[in-house]
């Protein structure tokens, strides 16, 4: 079952039910209807720099391997960790809400300076 819905702000949400699982992820629009937001909370693998993050797996490894390629970190919330190059965060399981340390949510932005604080 798939389900699409538009919202005013121009915010795309797709949901897609399997047996257990849920995939739900968010594409957000600028004014020129162009792509400027993703922010995935379950069920999709993504690739970065030919590393692939599956949701549930231990945060730390993606940590790991991302800063052993030369990308940096900070942690702007406990379980939340920016990586200012790529222009993503992504969080564990326990900081959005869950229990343990699995990757949750994932947030790229064309614009990140709101999570920047100096």
């Amino acid at each position: 079952m798939e389900i699409q819905v538009t919202i005013l702000i121009k915010e795309e949400i797709f949901i897609k039910i399997f047996t257990e699982r849920k995939t739900i992820f968010f594409l957000n629009y600028n004014k020129n209807n162009l792509l400027s937001e993703l922010e995935v909370h379950w069920g999709i693998k993504v690739w970065i720099d030919n590393i692939e993050l599956d949701f549930e797996k231990d945060i730390n490894t993606y940590l790991n391997e991302l800063n052993s390629k030369g990308y940096n970190f900070k942690e702007i919330e406990q379980g939340n960790y920016l990586f200012e190059k790529l222009k993503i965060t992504i969080a564990d399981s326990e900081s959005t809400g869950g229990d343990g340390n699995g990757l949750s949510y994932l947030y790229s932005g064309q614009n990140i300076e709101h999570l920047i604080k100096n």
